[in-house]
Order: C-alpha cells, then sequence, then structure tokens
C-alpha cells in the first residue's frame, strides 16, 4: 500500500475523520462539502470521488481525470466518540518558532513540501473558529488556525509540481485522544485593530479579499445589529425580492458565509413582524431562507463590503462617543 492510502485509511477508517477530495492544483476541493461537517462521509462517496466522479451545485454530475488529494476536516466530529482536531498551519520558520514557544509540542506533526508545518491539537469543547494570520506584539505572522469549517491537506497528499505532506507518524485513535487539548489563550494576540477597510468599486476582488481579512465575528456583529433593524416582510407585497436583497446583502455587504448568513436570516426569518396578506403572522420556513441565501451567493456585487464599511463607521463613532462621555462624567 502507498503512503497516501495508508494515511488514508487510518485518518478515516480509523480515526472516523471526514475526508473531501482536493483538486492538486490549486487545493480546493473538487465538490461541495460543508454537508461533511456535520454528517459522516459515506464509504459510496468516497468510491465515487477514487472514480474522479462529482457532482456540482444543482446536483449535476461532471467527470475529473486527474490525480487527487484529499484533505481531512478540522473541528469537532459529532458522529464520531474519537476527538477532533485542530491544526495550527504554520507556513515559515517565524510562525514555527512562535508554535514552539507558546503552544505544548504534539506527537502529530505534518511538514509540507514548501517547508511548513501542520502542528495537529485535539479539539476543545468549545467551537475554534478558523483564523487567517496571526497578529502577536504588533508583528503578523503566516500561522493559521483550522478549527470548526475548516480543513487541511492530509498526509501522503502530493504537490502537483513535486513535494509530499510528509507526517510524523500514522494516525491512530489512541495518538488522537492523547494529544494536547488546543487552547485559544496559548498564544497571546493582539487585540484586533477596528479600522475602516479602504474598498473601492473598481477592484471588487480586492475589496472581497481585505473584507475577507476583517474579524469574522466583527462583520458577524454588525450583520445582526443591521439585520434586527430591517423591517419584516409582508406577503403580497413583495416579500420575496425583499427577502432576497436582505440575504445579497448580507453575504455581499458583510462578507457573511453561508451558514452564518442562514443563522441569521433565520432569526429575522422567525419575528413575529413577517405578515400574510392579512396581517397575520407568517414566518419563513428554513427552507425558504436557505434557498434566498444560496441565490444570494450566485449573483454579481458590485461593492463587496459596503454595508461593513457603514455599520463599522457608525460603530466606530459610538465608541468615540462612550469614551468621551466617560471622560467628561469623570
Amino acid at each position: 500500500m502507498n503512503p497516501q492510502k495508508l494515511h488514508l485509511q487510518a485518518i478515516y477508517r480509523d480515526c472516523e475523520c471526514n475526508l473531501i477530495p482536493i483538486n492538486p492544483v490549486n487545493k480546493k476541493p473538487l465538490e461541495g462539502w460543508k454537508q461533511w461537517q456535520q454528517q459522516r462521509v459515506e464509504v459510496d462517496t468516497l468510491v465515487r470521488w477514487s472514480r474522479g466522479e462529482f457532482m456540482v451545485f444543482g446536483g449535476a454530475p461532471w467527470k475529473y481525470s486527474g490525480k487527487l488529494n484529499y484533505a481531512v476536516l478540522t473541528g469537532s466530529k459529532p458522529w464520531s466518540s474519537i476527538p477532533g482536531i485542530i491544526v495550527l498551519d504554520a507556513d515559515d520558520d517565524e510562525a514555527q518558532a512562535v508554535v514552539e514557544k507558546y503552544c505544548p509540542p504534539t506527537p502529530l506533526v505534518t511538514k509540507t513540501p514548501r517547508g511548513g508545518v501542520h502542528y495537529v491539537y485535539r479539539m476543545s469543547s468549545d467551537s475554534v473558529r478558523n483564523r487567517q494570520k496571526t497578529r502577536m506584539k504588533g508583528q503578523v505572522y503566516n500561522l493559521d488556525v483550522r478549527g470548526d469549517g475548516g480543513y487541511v491537506l492530509a498526509p501522503g497528499s502530493l504537490k502537483f509540481d513535486g513535494g509530499e505532506y510528509v507526517a510524523s507518524g500514522v494516525w491512530t485513535p489512541a495518538i488522537l485522544d492523547a494529544l494536547p487539548i488546543y487552547d485559544h489563550a496559548w498564544i497571546p494576540l493582539d487585540a484586533p485593530r477596528l479600522q475602516v477597510p479602504t474598498l473601492t468599486k473598481e477592484d471588487s476582488e480586492e475589496a472581497r479579499r481585505l473584507l475577507q481579512e476583517q474579524p469574522h465575528d466583527l462583520r458577524y456583529s454588525l450583520a445582526r445589529s443591521w439585520l434586527r433593524r430591517q423591517t419584516g416582510a409582508t406577503s403580497g407585497k413583495g416579500a420575496d425580492k425583499y427577502a432576497f436583497a436582505l440575504g445579497v446583502r448580507l453575504v455581499h455587504g458583510f462578507g457573511i458565509d453561508f451558514e452564518s448568513a442562514v443563522e441569521l436570516f433565520t432569526e429575522w426569518g422567525l419575528r413575529d413582524d413577517q405578515q400574510d396578506e392579512n396581517g397575520n403572522v407568517y414566518m419563513w420556513r428554513a427552507s425558504e431562507l436557505r434557498h434566498k441565501v444560496k441565490g444570494a451567493l450566485s449573483v454579481s456585487y458590485d461593492s463587496p463590503g459596503d454595508a461593513y464599511v457603514v455599520e463599522l463607521k457608525a460603530f466606530l463613532a459610538w465608541q468615540r462617543e462612550q469614551q468621551v462621555n466617560a471622560l467628561v462624567g469623570q
């Protein structure tokens, strides 16, 4: 058995971690994978992927004839009693020095073809969000956190132009159980800097990139605050168009991911100001709201992040006002 198959078998069968197929060229999933965060990938699905058979959005089949890599999903595993994992992805020597200084040693590490290291830890009982980059003591390190909703290339994966992801050893349930439990307090992070990003219509892709660099929790919080100020819909008075417009604003105006947008949208859709033609309470079905968000993600948007910038400016103005009032009251 080749090294890649040996690692994949141990990760999937023995450790009950989910795997998803990855394109070796761009390191992107070859099929929708969010559902596998909550449910077990079945053997039949793995067999289909191994044959290069995939399903695109909407259920249409397509064939991929290239080589496959697989990624292991990080975060919690509700289908298994074996602990989930958190991975610290250190891309360079500086990032690796941070992990080795502040975090306990782990018996599971994977060296990447470009000199990076994946440090594998046991999932804690609390949700752990993904994080790109790490800001500490005024410096930004190439150190990412892969937690709930994340993935890393599995040991044995091969880079398309050469190089292998080499693990320190084969994964076993006993090793996962003995891993140090990840604690976000290990690394003393700087407080996030609340600065208004400059997002321009002329370069929407750059605007989207800058938007995604803003703290997820802040985008989520501001989106929720904004959505709570939006009125409910009334059947027969453009309710569908109104709800769709709100969905577009959530996913593009605030850069909210699908599941977070559905969560916020459901909160809005179950309010008692949703009405039918006669003024009676008429709440949205969860399937309707998910459909709206899916549709919103598929449309183009000229000014990504515009709603976030407006809300952030208002929040910072309010924050400054509170600080001034506190000084005046002293």
